[in-house]
Parts: C-alpha cells; sequence; structure tokens
C-alpha cells in the first residue's frame, strides 16, 4: 500500500514528520495507549516526534486523515502475520478519543480491507486485549472470527490475553 486511500470523510496516508503534534493527543493517551500495547503513554512531544520519524514514509503505518479538516486523528497498522506469507496480514488501529465512535475506524477498516484483497491478500487477522470490549465487538461487527486466544508481551508493561480473530477477504 503505497498510494493514499481515499474514502467518503478519510484519507489513509503514510504519515509525515510534520503529523507528530496531530497524533500527540493519542500517543498521550494512557488507556488507549495500553489497550495497543505501547504502554506507558508518553509524555512529551519529543517521544511522540521519535515515533512518528520512523513511521513516516512507512507504507505499514498509515495516518487516519480527515478530508474535511486535514487533521490527523488516528492510524492504522498493516503487518505481516508470519514471515514470508503476503497473503496474510495483521491489521491494528488505535483514534483520538474525540472521533470515537463516529465510524471512522470502521469506513478505514473497510477501505484498508479492500485494498488488501485487491492486493492478493487472502487472510487478515486482528487481535485485541481480552479487557478491551470496544475492539472485540468492533472486531466481531466487522465479521471476524474467533481462532484462539494469545498473550501479547507489552514492553515495560505485562502480558496481555490476547483474543485472536480472522477473516478470509
Amino acid at each position: 500500500m503505497t498510494k493514499n486511500i481515499e474514502t467518503e470523510r478519510l484519507i489513509l496516508r503514510c504519515f509525515l514528520p510534520e503529523d507528530a503534534l496531530q497524533i500527540h493527543p493519542l500517543f498521550c493517551d494512557d488507556e488507549a495507549m495500553r489497550l495497543v500495547g505501547m504502554y506507558p503513554a508518553f509524555t512529551k512531544l519529543k517521544q511522540t516526534q521519535e515515533r512518528i520519524g520512523r513511521w513516516a514514509g512507512n507504507p505499514r503505518r498509515l495516518a487516519i486523515v480527515l478530508k474535511n479538516s486535514n487533521k490527523v486523528i488516528g492510524y492504522v497498522a498493516v503487518d505481516s502475520r508470519e514471515e514470508k506469507c503476503e497473503d496474510t496480514k495483521e491489521l491494528g488501529f488505535a483514534i483520538n478519543e474525540k472521533c470515537r465512535r463516529k465510524g471512522y475506524i470502521r469506513e478505514a477498516v473497510t477501505a484498508i480491507q479492500e485494498t488488501l484483497k485487491m492486493g492478493g491478500v487472502k487472510y487478515l487477522w486482528a487481535c485485541c486485549f481480552e479487557e478491551n470490549a470496544a475492539s472485540e465487538n468492533f472486531i466481531r461487527s466487522m465479521d471476524f472470527k474467533f481462532q484462539k486466544r494469545g498473550t501479547y508481551a507489552a514492553i515495560n508493561d505485562r502480558t496481555y490475553v490476547s483474543l485472536e480473530f480472522m477473516k478470509e477477504l
């Protein structure tokens, strides 16, 4: 995924270094970062600038941008599920608290799925921590099927029970 993906309300594109200021509130959100395994949350803009500097230009880390304001409100991550397995990817996402429950993640994930399918991806995984009921409900609502429980050892935090879901595209 190297070109922008556009939906009715969103543009999904590679991060730019200047996006750090807009995405910083998400990376400072203790609860959101804990639930995506990036805890502890950042306390300084410099930390966000360093992360976005690493993500900038990476087609596996896409900024979710509102078309009407050009504001970065979250991200979608698309990674290889297993080495040398190009037909299987894993999805991750997070969005600013003020933008939740407005259908933005559903819109972004639907567009990502369509793009991946056109690119030959056959299987898409999505995982969430067992305690993250909102993400679990969302993943299930997108027709992902529960596969198994796993574990995820988060950096600087603890080991979480992970619920792993898969969808055939």
